[in-house]
């Protein structure tokens, strides 16, 4: 969509904190009625830009009167010398009379995105409430990842999963080289959900480790690290715990906080999967789909085994009666297996094994076409562990069966005495996928 390639105009809204830099170099925070010159970058309040990218979700509030009175002078001319500008009524673009109305700019900005969203251009020739005037042309552009300003970089943490009793390591670096050392402190803590998360000194040991790039070796974090001028990269690294016990998977997470240097954001983290080497789960995942196509299933160890695992598979009807699907009614035929060997799908006509190593096996049903309109209706795959080691000896999930058919268009009348108003309700039996407009 065509959007603003550089703001400039009067600010008649703002949702988030929004500068611009003044000469001194300082950030001035923008309020409503500030005027925004031609070539003036709109700041976020680290300093990085914020970039303009389409944001059809967005709506604009109801506009106060001090809104709707700011709105209506922006047609007016500031004096008599000022000529209209290049926009309805003409002229050489020297002021901000009439000309391209532009949707309330809306700011949505995640830690990471900074990005500022701009709604879908209204069909009326109205002047939106909350609208920003502007003489430029228009551009059409794709939106694209903000990009870290070229003198601050930003400081990321990446986890790299492990095996219980193998080291879990992580890096800290750096979007780009600085011209000066920077300093950073890194923590060791739990993992950010503390449903499953891991705790330093019981599922890992109590002393980080670094990479040392001049020695070549890891060696103990005994303070602060420092990147040095250049360096975009440190190593860090931590021992897990090997232990007996059946667990789900545990996640750790390391913490860099710049203590001295300059960068976009003063601190990051991130988790790392710390997964168990004991008896696998056997997991069933199911894939949603549309009536008259197959509802796809896979039957799932979290780690490999070191033996075969035997289960037995079960078609049941959805795990709530209420929206559940008929097997045989809903669906067609038997289950079917994908062959890895044959690279077919093949009739289930018994048990299944998942050969040492394996993880994995895929299974479908094919679902009813039918004609009549019905809700969303969900289908059940069981899984029954038979041979092998497992942490739980069965495992089940829903898959759902959406329907293809059109929603009838109801009209309901309600009766009243004269004098009173009748009421009428006007319904689809059904959710539409897209927008139903009557007259």
């Amino acid at each position: 969509m065509s959007i603003l390639a550089v703001s400039a105009g009067i600010v008649t809204a703002l949702r988030g904190d929004a500068f611009i830099r003044s000469p001194e170099g300082e950030l001035v925070p923008l309020k409503i009625g500030d005027r925004v010159q031609a070539g003036e970058a709109i700041l976020g309040p680290n300093g990085e830009p914020l970039e303009v990218a389409p944001g059809a979700t967005a709506r604009p509030p109801a506009a106060s009167a001090e809104l709707d009175q700011a709105v209506a002078n922006l047609d007016a001319p500031e004096s008599e010398e000022d000529a209209p500008a290049a926009g309805l009524a003409g002229g050489d673009g020297t002021s901000l009379g009439e000309g391209l109305r532009v949707d309330r700019v809306v700011e949505v900005v995640s830690p990471q995105a900074g990005a500022v969203r701009v709604n879908d251009l209204p069909d009326s020739d109205l002047l939106v409430p909350g609208s920003l005037t502007d003489q430029r042309a228009l551009v059409t552009t794709e939106p694209t990842p903000p990009v870290p300003p070229a003198t601050l970089p930003f400081l990321v943490v990446f986890g790299q999963d492990a095996v219980e009793g193998k080291a879990s390591e992580f890096n800290v670096n750096l979007t780009q080289a600085s011209a000066t050392p920077i300093t950073v402190r890194l923590e060791l803590l739990p993992g950010t959900d503390p449903v499953d998360a891991a705790t330093p000194g019981v599922d890992t040991a109590t002393a980080l480790e670094y990479f040392n790039g001049v020695t070549q070796q890891w060696a103990a974090v005994t303070g602060d690290l420092t990147f040095a001028a250049g360096q975009t990269g440190i190593k860090v690294r931590v021992a897990t715990v090997d232990d007996a016990e059946v667990e789900g998977v545990e996640f750790i997470q390391l913490k860099a906080t710049v203590v001295s240097g300059a960068t976009a954001n003063p601190f990051n983290s991130n988790d790392a999967a710390i997964t168990d080497n004991d008896k696998p789960y056997l997991v069933v995942y199911g894939q949603d789909a549309e009536e008259g196509q197959p509802t796809q299933f896979s039957v799932n160890l979290t780690q490999a085994s070191p033996g075969p695992v035997t289960v037995k598979l079960d078609l049941l009807a959805g795990s709530d009666p209420v929206n559940a699907a008929t097997p045989g009614v809903d669906t067609i035929g038997p289950l079917e297996f994908f062959n890895t060997t044959s690279q077919q799908w093949e009739p289930v006509a018994g048990d299944l094994t998942l050969a040492a190593g394996q993880t994995q096996l895929k299974v479908r049903v094919a679902t009813l076409n039918d004609a009549e309109v019905e809700g969303v209706e969900f289908i059940q795959l069981k899984a029954t562990v038979l041979g092998g080691e497992t942490a739980n000896p069965e495992a089940s999930n829903d898959a759902a069966i959406t329907d293809n058919d059109k929603p009838y268009l109801v009209v309901y009348g309600q009766d009243a005495e004269e004098g009173q108003p009748t009421q009428f309700t006007v319904n689809l039996t059904q959710a539409s996928p897209g927008p139903v407009t009557v007259k």
